[in-house]
């Protein structure tokens, strides 16, 4: 018997930060993997991610942890794949715990787009990559944890209303 069945997994941001990425950041992985699956996110495109994903459903919103690849000389991220980059499109977002009194982290929103730096086309897949930042969280390194999801289309939606 499935015991899954109804059951969706739709962690909020406080659980993202404070439970899985905190079991992750404290070695407890094989708690988090089979929830959570960990990737070389800018490895891949991301319609190539949802396969990837640890749950497997119709639900179109995948989450995965990563490790931050930072360039040489400098605090920038690698946000670079193949075929395109991902790009900060968001003021960094404050997340706090469920009684609303500590900072646990910060959200960043970020857009895919193809091609170059200065050519390239937006698409409408986005993550929402959340950094711990509470002084009490284990050695918050180099893990982060995602929200991927790809938006309607927006010009889809008006044609059908239509």
């Amino acid at each position: 018997m499935d015991h899954n069945v109804g059951r969706r997994f739709s962690p909020d941001n406080e659980e993202l930060i404070n439970y899985y990425l905190r079991l992750k950041l404290l070695g407890l992985h094989e708690v988090v993997d089979d929830m959570i699956a960990e990737v070389d996110f800018f490895k891949h495109e991301p319609w190539d991610l949802p396969a990837l994903s640890a749950i497997k459903g119709n639900d179109q919103v995948w989450y995965f942890i990563y490790k931050l690849d930072r360039y040489p000389n400098g605090t920038q991220v690698k946000r670079k794949t193949r075929t395109g980059y991902w790009k900060v499109t968001s003021k960094d977002r404050i997340v706090l715990n469920r009684d609303s009194t500590k900072e646990i982290g910060i959200k960043k929103i970020l857009t895919y787009y193809i091609g170059g730096v200065f050519e390239g086309v937006k698409t409408n897949w986005i993550i929402h990559e959340y950094h711990p930042t509470a002084p009490d969280f284990p050695n918050p390194g180099p893990y982060v944890i995602c929200r991927l999801k790809e938006k309607a289309d927006e010009k889809a939606d008006e044609d059908e209303v239509k």
